[in-house]
């Protein structure tokens, strides 16, 4: 056997005097760094862990003293929570061989003043916005480089992510039926954020979109062919009226007599319709409307535009799939919405919305949104 140099004796050293003190450490791999301090005064729940390697999380000890061994060595942020409301992210530089020591924190009980604690741990509101109109139930979140990883709400699609430091981190989502979603996030310090990751439909998958889902938002029907939510489908037309039957093509349905067409019934020309026109968009089968001299003449969420049309962004289908539906911002309900926001309290889901002038404004098709009503100047849930 070669002889051992100064400086593995030294190191080996220092891992003897860490076992000891530490309760026992793991002996090291070659390659790897240990890095220590200490949280005074912290609470019965504090841990650190290298960002990135939450595998290698150790739990502060009852005088506030950690030490974290197999650390790879590099540039690198240690991850700290003193285990009542305070998180910080500390950068470290690890070196091979050598123990590196943070400079001491100070937890929510520590006698000091308020600046020279950690900083308070920061929250995400997380949900999904799967693609296509789909009730999401049990995405698994995942806060990358940190501890939470694969969370999952224990009902529903949205869950409340915390304890997190400050700083700027990737958000990523999976469900069944949709391809991954990553949401860039920005964690701030004893505040709250919301974060809605879009989750785009997974057409290899042997379900794919709302056919992995409990259901359609707002009471639609869900098509297997494309994973999507429609007001009908090929084969479920129940959410039709007696006189309408199913436009496969749009997946809208469509009154059998001549000029009695409902708003977002489907259509070809304005004689399907009464008494407004037909809208007939360059991607999409036609659907009724009304005709409109003001955006304030059309039905909520709807605009006045080309040869006074009351038109949806981005047709009835979406306006369908959006107005009422879940959400935590404003970026969902504004695409499919025109004037649309998401009414919602602090740090809680909403829904949602637009502008209305009665109640006859909000309610379209035979689903939920059929049971809408205005209620102070906007589309509310029953």
């Amino acid at each position: 056997m070669g002889r051992i140099s100064p400086k593995s004796r030294w190191f080996l050293a220092l891992l003897a005097v860490l076992v000891g003190a530490c309760g026992g450490l793991e002996t090291p791999v070659a390659n790897v760094g240990i890095v220590s301090g200490r949280i005074i005064d912290a609470g019965p729940g504090a841990y650190a862990y290298p960002l990135a390697h939450p595998d290698l999380k150790v739990m502060v000890a009852a005088d506030g003293s950690y030490a974290i061994s197999h650390v790879p060595p590099g540039a690198t942020s240690i991850v700290l929570y003193d285990g009542v409301q305070r998180a910080e992210l500390v950068p470290a530089e690890v070196k091979e061989a050598v123990e590196l020591r943070l400079a001491d924190r100070y937890g929510s009980y520590a006698s000091v003043g308020e600046l020279e604690k950690m900083p308070l741990a920061g929250a995400v509101l997380a949900a999904v916005t799967p693609e296509g109109g789909a009730i999401a139930s049990g995405p698994a979140f995942s806060f990358r480089l940190t501890e939470h990883l694969g969370v999952v709400p224990p009902a529903g699609g949205v869950i409340t992510l915390y304890p997190l430091p400050t700083g700027t981190f990737d958000l990523s989502a999976l469900l069944a039926g949709f391809r991954e979603g990553v949401a860039p996030v920005a964690v701030l310090s004893g505040a709250t954020v919301t974060a809605q990751v879009r989750l785009p439909i997974d057409l290899q998958s042997s379900a794919p979109g709302c056919g992995s889902a409990p259901g359609c938002e707002n009471g639609l029907v869900c098509s297997p062919a494309d994973g999507r939510c429609y007001m009908c489908t090929a084969t479920d037309a129940s959410r039709c009226a007696a006189n309408e039957v199913c436009d496969t093509a749009s997946g809208l349905c469509k009154a059998t007599g001549a000029g009695i067409g409902a708003v977002c019934s489907a259509c070809s020309a304005d004689a399907d319709c009464g008494p407004g026109p037909c809208v007939r968009p360059s991607y999409s089968t036609g659907y009724c409307s009304r005709w409109c001299t003001s955006s304030s003449e059309c039905p909520a969420g709807f605009s006045c535009g080309d040869g006074g049309r009351c038109r949806a962004p981005q047709g009835c289908d979406a306006w369908l799939r959006t107005m009422g539906s879940v959400c935590l911002g404003d970026d969902r309900c504004e695409d499919a919405l025109s004037g649309g926001w998401c009414l919602h309290a602090a740090e809680q889901a909403g829904y949602c919305t637009a502008p209305c002038r009665s109640s006859t404004d909000c309610r379209i098709g035979t689903g939920v949104a059929a049971s809408l009503t205005c209620m102070n100047g906007r589309c509310a849930l029953p």
